[in-house]
């Protein structure tokens, strides 16, 4: 059998003759174990489109390196030396004659205790000229990770990437680039749960989406005729789609506590507005209850802000009454997002109390504060506090009143049982 050979720029035949024979004496002689033990020899092996050129990863000697070979020739072309400190990860073509590599490795963020890991993508042309760093720090305020979107592109001579950058106030900022120009880029907020879409406008930026308490949407390129982003998120829903947000455009969402949101893309070359889709459809046309944001006298003397959902269609009048206290506890109910259970609950005849009591956020610090080592004290306080103002003001009928909640606000529905059992009905 014959093999033919690439490696180190030169073209090697082996001819080997191989024998079956059976063996009625010693085992035949195994390989030695430093034969299974070396790093391998050459790997990332990849053709350029037109065939006549290939790139591998070179491991033979103790430096790494790179190495395009021409096929047609029979001989190298060039090498391009591997950065010891860091390792190869990838290697492909760009076009016919410009490999990409790219290289991994780590840093740390003074302050925390991780090691975070970084990519750098380096263009080569098979000519032997010099080698450019995709995404210098020029180009962005300091690259910490490079992603490949597109090796094609409808501009020739360019490709797509992303871009991370990690700054200590937990802001990763995600961009598409075309021909080093920034297009795109997202910005998740941790803390504040937001996440944000925006598109390079001038020498500035203008968000196109903005999203709140969901998780973040994934950059992923342009469509074909580069005029609107890609992006993948569950967007009003629990399940990941695909998104196209127009770069003359944005997404708006509109709903209320007594609406379910409804989301439109917004061209504003065209000024139209097309439904992307609704949060609960089956509920378009159906009435709902509607919410009142009130504030309620604790019994000293703070000032408790709460929100009371009446049933559609019924004076809130000595109405049976469910106290819905949230989760957290630190935490909050958000007068413009729709809640399916406070609705759930007014559609069967029912007003729904959903009390902020101290330690909610939202509020203000000394509010949040003032919930510390209070479960089952101040806190379970301002939720009887304000049962009693509705009962005062004869929102509720005092004889109809339950509690009922998950999480920390399932404590609070146990403590309210337990501890004031003659506010709710049994």
């Amino acid at each position: 059998m014959t093999r033919t050979l690439l490696h180190s720029g030169v073209w090697r035949t082996l001819t080997a003759i191989w024998f079956t024979s059976l063996l009625t004496g010693a085992a035949r002689a195994a390989p030695p174990l430093e034969a299974f033990g070396w790093t391998s020899r050459v790997a990332q092996v990849a053709m350029n489109p037109a065939g006549d050129l290939l790139a591998w990863l070179d491991q033979s000697e103790d430096t790494e390196r790179v190495v395009i070979y021409d096929l047609s020739a029979g001989k190298m072309k060039r090498t391009v030396d591997v950065d010891p400190v860091t390792r190869l990860n990838w290697i492909g073509w760009a076009d016919d004659r410009t490999a990409l590599i790219e290289s991994m490795g780590t840093f740390t963020v003074y302050g925390l205790p991780h090691v975070f890991e970084w990519s750098r993508t380096t263009a080569a042309d098979a000519s032997g000229s010099a080698t450019h760093l995709l995404l210098q720090p020029a180009q962005r305020s300091v690259v910490r990770s490079s992603h490949l979107l597109a090796l094609r592109t409808a501009k020739p001579g360019t490709i797509m990437m992303m871009s991370h950058d990690f700054k200590p106030a937990g802001v990763t900022l995600s961009g598409s680039y075309g021909g080093g120009n920034a297009i795109a880029r997202g910005e998740s907020y941790r803390q504040e749960r937001v996440f944000r879409v925006l598109r390079k406008e001038g020498s500035g930026w203008k968000t196109i989406h903005r999203q709140q308490d969901a998780g973040r949407m994934i950059i992923s390129g342009l469509t074909e005729d580069a005029t609107a982003i890609i992006a993948f998120g569950a967007v009003g829903g629990e399940r990941t789609k695909a998104w196209a947000y127009p770069l003359d455009g944005a997404a708006a969402k509109v709903g209320s506590r007594s609406a379910p949101a409804t989301y439109y893309m917004v061209d504003f070359r065209k000024g139209t507005a097309d439904i992307i889709d609704e949060d609960y459809p089956a509920l378009a046309a159906v009435p709902l209850g509607t919410t009142e944001s009130i504030w309620y006298k604790a019994r000293d003397g703070a000032d408790i802000p709460a929100y009371v959902t009446a049933p559609p269609g019924v004076p809130a009048k000595n109405l049976p009454m469910v106290v819905l206290p949230h989760d957290g506890p630190e935490s909050r109910n958000y007068p413009s997002h729709f809640d399916w259970m406070a609705q759930f609950l007014a559609t069967r005849g029912y007003v729904v109390f959903q009390p902020q009591f101290r330690g909610s956020t939202g509020f203000g610090e000394k509010h949040r504060k003032a919930g510390y080592r209070q479960w089952g004290g101040l806190m379970q306080d301002d939720i009887t506090d304000g049962v009693k103002a509705l009962i005062e003001q004869h929102v509720a009928d005092p004889r109809r009143i339950c509690i009922v909640g998950t999480g920390y606000g399932g404590y609070a529905a146990l403590a309210g049982a337990a501890f004031t059992p003659d506010v709710y009905a049994w």
